[in-house]
């Protein structure tokens, strides 16, 4: 009768540590799936070009070269209640900073000067999308550059 109890008694023993080993296994496979997001944020989704992990469209930005004194026109994606930011730098200065926001075309018009510190010439400018959070910083969703020609 010892023999069919040793047995039995092994048996359980086996079960529990192969039963406690798939267990630590899974508590290292979510705890590294839930720091993956943390260290580095979803991406786009191989094979779709503008989608990231959730299945968002991701955003976009494009803003047009333009010629100083005239204006461009930013075009936003996903757009909605969001803002563009223009920045425009002239020898490291900056010489132009306005914010417009996107209107039901997804769309934002900026003038390319002049401004008290810019008075002719070519300029390189950012341009972001964006928008305010609760907190009151301005989050960023997309950004471009673009040149301003004198």
């Amino acid at each position: 009768m010892r023999a069919s109890s040793f047995i039995t008694s092994g048996t359980r023993h086996v079960i529990g540590v192969a039963l406690e080993a798939l267990l630590i296994a899974a508590i290292i496979a979510s705890l590294a799936l839930a720091l993956s997001a943390v260290s580095k944020p979803a991406g786009l989704v191989a094979g779709l070009d503008n989608a990231d992990a959730a299945g968002r469209t991701a955003a976009r930005l494009t803003i047009p070269d333009g010629v100083f004194g005239g204006t461009t026109t930013a075009t936003a994606n996903p757009g909605g209640d969001s803002w563009v930011y223009v920045a425009c730098y002239r020898s490291g200065d900056r010489v132009l900073g306005a914010y417009e926001r996107v209107n039901g075309d997804n769309q934002a018009t900026f003038r390319l000067g002049p401004t008290p510190s810019w008075l002719s010439g070519a300029a390189q400018c950012v341009g972001q999308e964006g928008y305010w959070a609760k907190s009151g910083r301005w989050r960023v969703l997309a950004e471009t550059t673009f040149e301003v020609a004198p």
